[in-house]
C-alpha cells in the first residue's frame, strides 16, 4: 500500500486520503471532476459558458432525485491539495457574479486497468 501524504484534516484531505487508499498514485495525473452548483438549468448553461470562455471543458448535469443542477469541470492534473484548493478558488471566481458556487470534486484516480 502507498503510504498517503499528509493531507488537512478537511473534506479535500479526506477525498485525498479516499483516493490514495483506492491505490491510485498520487504522484501522476488523473482526471479529476469539479463541480460547480447551480440553482436552475440557466444559471448552469451560464456558468458552463464561463468556464469554457476561460479555457475549460465543462458539461451539464441534473441529478435525478432533487433536480438540481451542476456543471462538471474535467481537469487532468496531479492531485495536490493546494492545486485542488486553488482550482476550486479559480472556478469559483469565474462563475461567482453568475450565482454557481463550488461542490467539491470527485475522481475515478488512476489506478491501472480501473
Amino acid at each position: 500500500m502507498h503510504s498517503s501524504p499528509g493531507y488537512p484534516d478537511d473534506a479535500d484531505g479526506d477525498a485525498l486520503r479516499a483516493v490514495a487508499a483506492s491505490g491510485s498514485d498520487m504522484s501522476r495525473p488523473m482526471v479529476i471532476d469539479f463541480a460547480i452548483d447551480a440553482s436552475s438549468r440557466s444559471m448552469a448553461e451560464a456558468c458552463r459558458v464561463a468556464l469554457e470562455d476561460a479555457g475549460f471543458n465543462a458539461s451539464l448535469y441534473q441529478d435525478d432525485e432533487d433536480q438540481r443542477w451542476s456543471v462538471y469541470c474535467p481537469i487532468r492534473m496531479i492531485p495536490e491539495y493546494d492545486a485542488i484548493a486553488r482550482t476550486q478558488k479559480i472556478l469559483g471566481e469565474l462563475v461567482a457574479d453568475i450565482g454557481g458556487t463550488p461542490d467539491g470534486w470527485g475522481t475515478f484516480g488512476n489506478v491501472e486497468g480501473a
